[in-house]
């Protein structure tokens, strides 16, 4: 709207200098004017019904184990205010929670508690209050949650251990457990080295501080109950070291008593191991004899069994004999064959070497022959050319003394010379020269 009241042309001006018509109206403009930053109210934490979270002891326990940053404490302080809240107040704004407010009620906060969809979660939150029912479904979960903050008080759950607290318990199960190894592993060694105890053996003799500690312990562990076992007995012992010899002759005479009871009893046993042991013995003596005697019978049968088989191996060993003696002389036989044709073929063998032998030195001697004769006939093949052209030389000199050239002219025809006449001397060096040349040729060949 601004351009187009900008762009509209403004009125003729009269000759007097003075403007006819109305006045112009010039249009308003709204224009962008940026707001402050936004400002977020303060948490105001009302006061409940109930006590604070800060009052109940457990409760103040399990929320210093978790993090302000725990999903489990951002969903709880969603659910009790409608907001996430700073990092920094958010465990201080749970602590103090008393809780919900007037117009908040439990349907409310149900619904704030089914926003949460993992029940893990929902979980934590119960054990962090301290509310958790017997089966943990959802319903049950948020039911339980949302009346716990309605009006919060104390409940009779106890606290749960802490992560530290299961570690700490691991590992002392696990040192009991190998304390309980070690301890078997060891009786069983003593057990393997030592001597059992035999049946029926009767008890040794109890000494006179033993007497002396069976009346006292009970006594000492009426008046001071939370005393441990050692101490107690530690305490026994620096009595009975403070007693003199007239109040240690009850506690002698028993030992005494005890002890004549003990060898008394010891004597008799003997008797009877004795009596036992020599039973035990005959025993055994009679169950070897027994062993003995199958095992003689046992080996007299063998013997006569292996007495017939003898007898039969004999007889087959007689008829393999004979027939192993007509097989070893086939066997020779064929061996003196055999070697007979072995040694006529290194006789074989042995003609071929030498022969090739001689054949490979006379070709080297053939050789040597051939290149010394293919020299020799070079040079009288140059010695006879050498002739041939001062014999060439001597006859033309004679013809052209004898008779002159003779041009023989034809009409239409062209003029042609006559044929040269060679002397007979002249064929036949070229012969024998012919001659010579296939002779070398077939010594090469």
């Amino acid at each position: 709207m601004s351009s187009e009241t900008d762009m509209r042309q403004d009125p003729p001006e009269p000759s007097d200098g003075k403007r006819e018509g109305k006045p112009r109206e010039r249009s308003k403009v709204d224009r962008f004017q940026p707001s402050g930053p936004k400002v977020i109210s303060e948490l105001h934490i009302p006061k409940g019904s109930g006590s604070s979270l800060r009052e109940i002891t457990n409760v103040r326990v399990m929320l210093g184990r978790y993090g302000s940053d725990d999903p489990a404490m951002v969903s709880l302080h969603k659910v009790m205010f409608g907001r996430d809240g700073k990092h920094t107040l958010r465990k201080r704004n749970i602590r103090e929670f008393s809780g919900a407010a007037e117009g908040c009620t439990v349907k409310m906060l149900e619904d704030r508690l089914n926003r949460i969809k993992s029940v893990s979660v929902l979980k934590e939150i119960a054990q962090i209050l301290l509310c958790a029912p017997e089966k943990p479904d959802r319903s049950s979960l948020i039911s339980a949650v949302a009346k716990f903050l309605e009006k919060p008080a104390a409940t009779d759950q106890a606290l749960p251990p802490s992560k530290g607290e299961i570690r700490e318990k691991k590992r002392e199960q696990r040192q009991k457990k190998a304390e309980a190894k070690s301890r078997r592993r060891s009786k069983e060694k003593r057990s393997k080295k030592g001597k059992e105890k035999e049946k029926d053996q009767p008890k040794r003799a109890i000494t006179a501080f033993m007497y002396f500690s069976i009346e006292r312990r009970p006594e000492i562990v009426k008046k001071h109950p939370e005393m441990p076992f050692g101490e107690v007995a530690q305490k026994i012992s620096r009595e009975w070291g403070r007693m003199d010899e007239n109040d240690k002759k009850e506690y002698n005479g028993k030992a005494a008593k005890d002890r004549e009871r003990y060898e008394r009893e010891m004597k008799d046993w003997k008797t009877k191991s004795k009596g036992s042991k020599k039973t035990s013995k005959d025993q055994k003596k009679k169950g070897r004899a027994s062993k003995k005697e199958k095992v003689d019978s046992d080996s007299q049968s063998s013997e006569s069994e292996s007495e017939d088989e003898k007898e039969n191996s004999s007889s087959d060993e007689a008829s393999s004999s004979s027939q192993s003696s007509a097989e070893q002389k086939k066997r020779k036989e064929k061996s003196g064959k055999h070697k007979k044709r072995q040694n006529k073929d290194k006789k074989r063998s042995s003609s071929k070497k030498k022969t090739d032998k001689k054949s490979a030195g006379k070709k080297a001697s053939d050789k040597e022959s051939s290149s010394e004769a293919g020299s020799s006939s070079s040079q009288s093949s140059e010695d006879a050319k050498k002739a041939k052209t001062t014999r060439k030389s001597k006859g033309d000199k004679d013809k052209q003394k004898r008779s002159p050239k003779k041009t023989i002219k034809d009409d239409g025809k062209k003029e042609r010379s006559p044929q040269k006449s060679v002397p007979e001397g002249d064929k036949d060096e070229k012969g024998s020269e012919a001659g010579q040349k296939g002779d070398d040729a077939r010594k090469t060949e």
